[in-house]
């Protein structure tokens, strides 16, 4: 039998492309956008605007701005959703906010809904610091939320540049993915532990309100007691229920609300009152 050389050359004409296309792949499981717009925020009353912003590579990202009608307090909430749907599912856990005067903004990344693009890793990123660029030359007082992978996300993005983002005073984490812990074939989207919250929680000097749920069945409930380790300071709230449906429940809602009149000295009120 005869022996078969592979030549260097050959070899990178048949590993490169069988790796782009297990990365690509692997992508379209980390993200699941919808294009349809399911429902806008004035079929439940709630006014808003219909934003768009562009990120560095050109590409146009979509958003809407909840604004309160009654009375402002000047807080901004900047959300970042989870790895489905788009902020026409997102939009409903957050408009109870609107209620107590925080003005939320919600951004779907590229390929997301009406945002331009493919979705893709680590091109979001761009769309994270183009929705924080629009929102902070418009408000002064930025609280970033961040529920699923938009919590991995939102924790690298302030920790890696934390000087950057001056008008950001305070993060809300739901349910946070801790990249290293996704199992295969999710963990081959993530370029090593380069963009790990792990790496990146404890730089990050600003106050945390951490949610998380022991009935957690979509992220396991230690990725949140990791984080806490790494990062002493957070306040870390056990909660009740599925992946992410902390914002269904008042005593959260006053948790959150009770955290942010703490940390800007404004009366919010809270539900159920």
């Amino acid at each position: 039998m005869s022996n078969i050389t592979f030549r260097p050359r050959l070899l990178k004409l048949i590993f490169i492309p069988a790796l782009a296309l297990i990365f690509l792949s692997c992508s379209g499981l980390l993200f699941q956008p919808h294009r349809r717009i399911y429902n806008t925020p004035d079929e439940l009353g709630i006014k808003y605007e219909d934003i768009y912003t562009e990120a560095q590579d050109g590409i146009k990202i979509n958003g809407w701005k909840l604004i309160p009608e009654n009375y402002s307090t000047g807080i901004s909430i900047l959300h970042f959703h989870g790895n489905g749907e788009n902020i026409s599912t997102y939009f409903r856990s957050m408009v109870w906010l609107v209620r107590h005067g925080v003005t939320v903004y919600l951004f779907d990344y590229r390929g997301y809904g009406n945002s331009e693009g493919t979705a893709s890793f680590p091109e979001v990123f761009m769309d994270l610091q183009a929705a924080y660029d629009y929102v902070a030359a418009r408000e002064q007082k930025i609280v970033i939320m961040g529920q699923s992978l938009g919590g991995a996300l939102s924790v690298y993005f302030v920790g890696s540049k934390p000087r950057r983002l001056k008008k950001t005073q305070a993060m809300i984490l739901d349910a946070p993915i801790i990249t290293r812990y996704l199992r295969y074939p999710l963990s081959l989207t993530m370029p090593g532990d380069h963009y790990d919250p792990i790496n990146y929680i404890g730089r990050i000097n600003i106050p945390i309100l951490l949610f998380h749920s022991p009935d957690d069945q979509v992220i396991p409930y230690r990725h949140a007691e990791v984080l806490t380790e790494k990062q002493p300071r957070i306040r870390f709230i056990p909660t009740a229920g599925p992946h992410i449906h902390t914002f269904g429940f008042n005593n959260y809602r006053n948790d959150a609300l009770r955290f942010l009149s703490e940390i800007y000295g404004v009366p919010l009120g809270f539900e159920g009152d």
